[in-house]
């Protein structure tokens, strides 16, 4: 008897969740992500051709080809770049996390081969263009960097990075990015 209900209770239980677990593998459709702004960026999904400039120095910039593939997450309100380029000669890549699914803010996560590190950012819609704002305090000042995804249709977008040393004050365009879809 006591065999037969543990036997019961591994066979039954995986089937009571079965349910739960197959609703929560469903993909949230757009109307269901908390952020408006994923119905503007869903249809990025695709294969991409990047033209970049890019500033490899202060006051020095390089442009160059570079590829993205944007996918989205199958089971939340995410998207995922892939982005494949070259700088001085080395190749160079980044992993862009988009989240739609939080209500409270839009938030971005990249993390880049040339720099290593997770950065963090927060987005708003500004000046016909959707902004992601990352900051680090200095000290004494504040280092912060500014991402703008513009122009966005369905067959191209166009992105620039904003950097300023100085806590505002100034700001020196970093990259820019022109994005069209693959054939």
């Amino acid at each position: 008897m006591k065999r037969r209900w543990s036997l019961c209770l591994i066979l039954g239980v995986p089937g009571l969740l079965l349910p739960f677990w197959i609703q929560a593998r469903q993909p949230q459709t757009a109307s269901q992500c908390a952020r408006s702004e994923f119905r503007l960026f869903a249809p990025l999904v695709g294969k991409w051709d990047v033209e970049w400039t890019n500033r490899v120095a202060p006051g020095k910039y390089a442009e160059t080809k570079a590829t993205s593939n944007i996918e989205r997450d199958p089971i939340g309100c995410m998207l995922t770049e892939h982005f494949f380029g070259e700088v001085n000669g080395q190749p160079f890549t980044t992993v862009v996390l988009l989240n739609f699914g939080n209500a409270e803010k839009l938030e971005r996560i990249l993390i880049d081969s040339g720099h290593g590190q997770f950065l963090s950012f927060e987005g708003t819609s500004v000046d016909n263009a959707i902004r992601f704002e990352w900051q680090r305090d200095l000290g004494t000042r504040r280092l912060m960097v500014r991402h703008d995804y513009r122009d966005i249709q369905a067959d191209s977008f166009a992105t620039e990075w904003f950097l300023s040393p100085d806590s505002g004050k100034t700001w020196e365009v970093v990259e820019q990015a022109k994005y069209r879809r693959r054939p």
